[in-house]
């Protein structure tokens, strides 16, 4: 797998290549964004939709800082929030937890870490080549899980196959619901994560660079770095897209 990628400029040029390269292949790697600027980050953010509001941090800004805390935060069920932290962030997708999709997400490297903190992306294709039928059906039935009930982990719409994905949060709202998972549900989440494991692609980002994908037709992670690093990026999502307008 290899991602495309476009040398930031502010222009409208980049801003139309941004827009044709995403839409073609609903994942980009921008480099050279200048950083500390809040602006050109939210024109960045305005030619994919409507930016989310970060849930945690005191501001409830549209970007959060990822980094590794002395203290990990937890959310309000009192789980531990991975991205905080230093620990593998097995793949995922975005807002589990939430009713509705992140549909697109950016990481902006500030500082990399020296030592492990790579990034990991699936492509929702190449991951459902690698597993059988069975477990396809059962990822596309309301049988995982969630906040608001049960939901599919798979879904189709008129605009193609979207996925919802994230393992730890699965496992967690099922002891919320007083539920256990079934062995069957067990042994397809383990195919899940396996089958993700040989598709992976893993690259380091650099400072100054920017990932931005489609959060329902990618997965992604990140393996764990050292303890006392200085690694920090700057997430942010997008809630309504207008990228294919």
């Amino acid at each position: 797998m290899n991602i495309a990628t476009l040398h930031y400029s502010d222009t409208e040029t980049f801003h139309q290549q941004a827009r044709i390269i995403y839409n073609a292949h609903r994942i980009i790697l921008i480099q050279g964004f200048p950083l500390g600027n809040r602006e050109r980050l939210l024109a960045i953010m305005s030619l994919f939709g409507t930016p989310q509001k970060e849930h945690y941090g005191p501001d409830h800004d549209y970007f959060h800082v990822l980094k590794a805390l002395p203290v990990p935060m937890h959310d309000h069920k009192g789980h531990v929030i991975t991205s905080s932290t230093h620990s593998v962030f097995d793949m995922h997708t975005d807002n589990y937890n939430k009713a509705a999709y992140a549909l697109t997400i950016g990481l902006l490297c500030i500082i990399p870490a020296q030592n492990g903190g790579e990034s990991h992306v699936v492509k929702l294709n190449n991951l459902l080549e690698k597993l059988d039928t069975e477990t396809i059906a059962s990822m596309m039935s309301a049988i995982w899980p969630h906040p608001t009930g049960f939901i599919p982990l798979l879904e189709e719409t008129q605009n193609g196959l979207l996925i919802r994905y994230n393992r730890d949060a699965i496992e967690a709202f099922a002891k919320v619901k007083g539920t256990s998972l079934s062995s069957a549900q067990v042994m397809g989440l383990d195919r899940i994560d396996a089958a993700a494991d040989t598709v992976k692609y893993t690259f380091k980002l650099k400072t100054s660079e920017m990932l931005v994908m489609d959060n329902t037709r990618f997965l992604h992670g990140r393996s764990p770095f050292e303890e006392n690093s200085s690694r920090e990026f700057i997430r942010w999502r997008i809630v309504e897209d207008v990228s294919t307008t």
